[in-house]
């Protein structure tokens, strides 16, 4: 009972929401300070979208790119958490790139803002590759230049504006759109595949235990060959599929990962997420 609490300091963001797993329904609400701070970098990412939603007007955003805001906030009350969103994922971008975005910047506001909590996002995945090099080089290098900070280790988004054309289900995407054949590995590589608005949910929840690394793992693997078979069933029955092995990567992940979280292992099922939400972007509409 919500109004039993005696403290005034505290006002309730209520945040519904049903997943049924092993016929439990569980209901969940996040709660914020009335003077709380919550800075926000990186205001055009899929993530500070997701945490702009949740949050409203508790949260003032910032640029992750144009840093002029952090010789600029000498007027504002310092942050009690800072949301750094801001990250490039593109192949194509150069390592100094992948450098001053994903590692400098996060330890620059760290530096600006000491005595704020850093919230950072990483990845959990095995391969190697300039982005996920650079979140390795983050990862290690806030235990050592950062005092207080929450790190969160992610699978693969989806979710909050079309596909990616670089990530796998950006490929499917667009073979759908167009017809044409999609060629693609063996595909008995399991991934979890989380939407933003439940990752962003999850951290409101969990930014303030005491583990500085998080694992965000739901233990709800899916190949991706499940993904491409439950497109033919649900989207699309002509979409013409060729499987190549030797497309297959030796270092990576053909097991499941284990649940590290109850709250994530609850959220929506990754098959019907992922269909759902390509169909809404075939159809003009994206969530």
């Amino acid at each position: 009972n919500l109004n039993s609490q005696n403290n005034r300091h505290l006002r309730f963001v209520l945040k519904y929401f049903m997943c049924f797993k092993n016929s439990i329904c569980l209901w969940n609400w996040v709660y914020v300070k009335s003077n709380f701070m919550i800075f926000l970098v990186g205001n055009n990412s899929r993530l500070s979208i997701a945490f702009k939603n949740l949050l409203g007007k508790s949260c003032v955003t910032f640029s992750s790119r144009n840093l002029s805001w952090l010789s600029e906030t000498e007027s504002l009350l310092a942050p009690e958490i800072i949301l750094c969103t801001g990250a490039l994922t593109d192949p194509k971008c150069t390592r100094d790139e992948f450098y001053d975005v994903n590692i400098s910047l996060p330890l620059r506001i760290a530096n600006r803002f000491s005595s704020a909590k850093l919230v950072t996002f990483g990845t959990i995945m095995e391969l190697s590759n300039l982005y996920i090099d650079s979140k390795r080089q983050l990862s290690s290098e806030l235990l050592t230049k950062v005092e207080y900070f929450k790190h969160y280790r992610l699978h693969t988004l989806y979710g909050i504006g079309l596909p990616k054309s670089h990530m796998f289900l950006g490929s499917v995407y667009e073979a759908l759109k167009t017809g044409h054949t999609f060629t693609m590995s063996s595909g008995t590589q399991h991934r979890e595949y989380h939407h933003y608005s439940d990752i962003a949910e999850y951290v409101l929840q969990s930014y303030n235990t005491k583990e500085n690394y998080t694992n965000c793992s739901s233990g709800n693997s899916v190949t991706l060959l499940d993904i491409v078979t439950s497109v033919k069933n649900d989207i699309d029955p002509s979409f013409d599929v060729i499987l190549d092995k030797t497309l297959d990567q030796t270092n990576e992940t053909f097991g499941t990962w284990p649940m590290n979280n109850s709250f994530l292992s609850c959220t929506r099922p990754p098959l019907k997420g992922i269909t759902n939400y390509l169909i809404n972007c075939l159809e003009g509409k994206v969530n």
